[in-house]
């Protein structure tokens, strides 16, 4: 067994008000993002269709999941973004079972799921169309070009900005709201997942 699969099964056996400090005492300075991802992977193999548990255990892992997903928040292990983004993925996750899970967290239903995401996103529809078409103007000026193999480095000249970091992060977030666009059930709210999705490929940059 690896640490990390280790870590794992020592933090889904821990109460919900004691994985905080697990946490902490296993990463007083914090734990990498990159193990809270393999924390939440984890979280979503186990509940995975192709397993034969009982509806209780599914609902079960899927609340295991959403908890991680607020503490690596919390924690500074996700970004507002990414956190939402996973809660989509699993919310389509759900969508899968043939048997519905019967008293679904409302976080990881569609439109639980997609409130969230909205919630999360750090631009409005129109302030992500100025900054994609900041981003387009600056790259055909030859300004702000992310690194390609092979080139020199050593200037440090190649990190995106702010801005074009959250706008990648609102692109990954409207990726995953395509999973489960067709399945929700509030008429406004489906409106507005149809009208950031019609921006998509205004946003690509």
């Amino acid at each position: 067994m690896t640490r990390t699969e280790q870590d794992y099964r020592e933090l889904r056996q821990l109460p919900l008000d004691e994985r905080r400090l697990w946490v902490q005492g296993r990463f007083p300075e914090g734990a990498s993002p990159q193990w809270w991802l393999a924390m939440v992977e984890s979280a979503e193999t186990a509940v995975s269709p192709v397993r034969d548990l009982s509806d209780d255990r599914r609902r079960e892992g899927l609340e295991f999941a959403v908890s991680l997903l607020d503490l690596a928040l919390d924690e500074g292990g996700m970004s507002p973004c990414y956190s939402a983004y996973w809660t989509v993925r699993l919310a389509a996750l759900a969508l899968r079972f043939r048997t519905p899970i019967t008293r679904l967290p409302e976080v990881v239903t569609p439109d639980g799921a997609a409130r969230l995401a909205l919630q999360r996103l750090p631009f409005s529809r129109e302030e992500a169309l100025v900054v994609a078409s900041r981003r387009r103007h600056n790259l055909q000026q030859g300004e702000d070009r992310f690194y390609s193999p092979g080139e020199d480095i050593s200037q440090g000249l190649y990190r995106p900005c702010e801005e074009v970091l959250l706008l990648q992060e609102v692109e990954r977030v409207l990726s995953s709201l395509v999973w489960i666009a067709d399945r929700i059930a509030d008429d406004q709210l489906s409106r507005e997942i149809g009208s950031w999705l019609n921006l998509r490929s205004a946003l690509e940059i």
